[in-house]
C-alpha cells in the first residue's frame, strides 16, 4: 500500500501494516505544518465519513490512500465564508417557512423542515469548530443555537406549528442574523460586507 500526504509518498509493505501506523504518519504530517485534512481518497474514490474504519475494513485490498491538506488557518477562513454564505442564503428561507407554519403546513414545508435541521447541525458543528480552535471569540458559543434547535424540535413533536414558526421568527433568525453580523464584523471587517 502506499500513502500519498500531499506531494510525500510512503510505501508500506501490505502483510505487516497495522492502521495504527498509517494513522500516526497522516497525524505527523499534519501536526509538523498545522495542517488540516481537506480530502481523504481511498484508490481515487473520495471518503467523506469514518475514513479509517474504511481502511480497516479494506486494508489488504487497498493500492493507494491519499490525503489532501490545508493549512488550518486557510481550511477555517474558507469554512467561515461557507457559514456566511449559507447563513445569507438561509435566512429568507427560514422566513418564508416561519410564514408556512402559520399559513398551513404541506408536505413541501416538512421538506423544508429537513433541509433547516441539517443546516443547523452543520453550523453548531462548524461553529464549535471553529471557537473550539481559537479562530473566533467565544462570543460565537453564546449564541445558543443548541437551545433554538431543541425548542423547534419539541414544537415539531407536539405538533404545534404556530410554536414552531415563533421559534423561527423570534429564535432562529435573530441567531442567525447575529452569526451573520459577527462574520462580518470580526472576521471581515466593518467596512467589508461582501466578500469572494
Amino acid at each position: 500500500m502506499k500513502l500519498r500526504i500531499d506531494e510525500d509518498l510512503i510505501v508500506y509493505e501490505t502483510g505487516n501494516l497495522k492502521l495504527n501506523q498509517l494513522e500516526t504518519d497522516i497525524h505527523s504530517y499534519l501536526k509538523k505544518g498545522d495542517l488540516i485534512i481537506d480530502s481523504f481518497l481511498i484508490d481515487g474514490v473520495e471518503i467523506f465519513e469514518e475514513p479509517y474504519q474504511h481502511i480497516q475494513n479494506n486494508l489488504q485490498k487497498i493500492q493507494l490512500v491519499e490525503v489532501k491538506c490545508k493549512r488550518k488557518e486557510v481550511f477555517v477562513r474558507e469554512l467561515i465564508i461557507s457559514l456566511h454564505e449559507y447563513v445569507d442564503r438561509a435566512l429568507p428561507e427560514i422566513e418564508e417557512l416561519s410564514e408556512q407554519f402559520y399559513k398551513g403546513f404541506s408536505n413541501q414545508s416538512w421538506d423544508q423542515v429537513i433541509q433547516l435541521v441539517e443546516g443547523l447541525v452543520w453550523i453548531n458543528q462548524t461553529l464549535v469548530f471553529i471557537v473550539g480552535n481559537g479562530y473566533l471569540e467565544n462570543e460565537f458559543s453564546s449564541v445558543n443555537l443548541t437551545t433554538a434547535i431543541s425548542a423547534f424540535e419539541d414544537a415539531l413533536g407536539v405538533q404545534d406549528f404556530v410554536l414552531a414558526g415563533d421559534v423561527l421568527q423570534y429564535e432562529m433568525i435573530p441567531l442567525f442574523q447575529t452569526i451573520k453580523s459577527s462574520i462580518e464584523m470580526k472576521v471581515f471587517g466593518a467596512e467589508n460586507h461582501e466578500f469572494n
